[in-house]
């Protein structure tokens, strides 16, 4: 089956959006299935972000710190969506999925924090490519922050099965390419 790639096309007539999507509309996406491939047997979650002091970590995990700029949260996963947006999902602690649809614009915020832009860069950097105002990329990316999207500092616990990227002056850079998000 061929892969299709949708690549962001952020939208000039549109503020960066963020919703929460319920449990139907997360499965009628077809991602619930794509969900388990992040979780491991019994409903653990193979990544577990903790804020604050250095959390205790199982037998076998690794611990990693974050950077303190504005960083996606590896404890998501994410999907293309065919309209340029996206959606994010992690596991809530009853093995639930909790979900999160991105249009565009609000995409292109999330994207832009990889750990080593600051607030400023990226806010400039969303009203270059947009030609919009910065302040939505700062709503945006406070939206983001607030339901914990994007992370600034903190550690995760990475399980002892899940594949870890580039580790890098303990900073863990999970930088998903648009071909690796394609829906199959």
């Amino acid at each position: 089956m061929s892969k299709q790639v949708f690549q962001i096309r952020p939208d000039a007539e549109e503020a960066p959006e963020i919703r929460m999507v319920n449990r139907r509309r997360f499965l009628k996406l077809g991602i619930g299935g794509a969900a388990a491939v992040g979780l491991a047997a019994g409903g653990v979650s193979l990544v577990r972000y903790f804020s604050g002091e250095e959390p205790k970590r199982p037998p076998g995990s690794t611990l990693v710190r974050l950077s303190e700029m504005p960083n996606e949260n590896p404890a998501f996963q994410a999907r293309a969506l065919p309209d340029g947006g996206l959606v994010v999902w992690t596991e809530r602690k009853a093995g639930e999925p909790l979900a999160y649809s991105l249009n565009a614009n609000a995409r292109l915020v999330w994207r832009l924090c990889d750990g080593r832009r600051t607030e400023k860069e990226i806010l400039d950097l969303y009203h270059e490519e947009t030609g919009r105002d910065a302040s939505e990329a700062k709503q945006s990316l406070a939206a983001l922050l607030k339901e914990s999207i994007v992370v600034e500092g903190g550690y995760i616990v990475v399980g002892p099965d899940f594949p870890v990227g580039e580790t890098t002056n303990a900073r863990y850079l999970r930088r998903v390419s648009d071909e690796e998000m394609a829906i199959r």
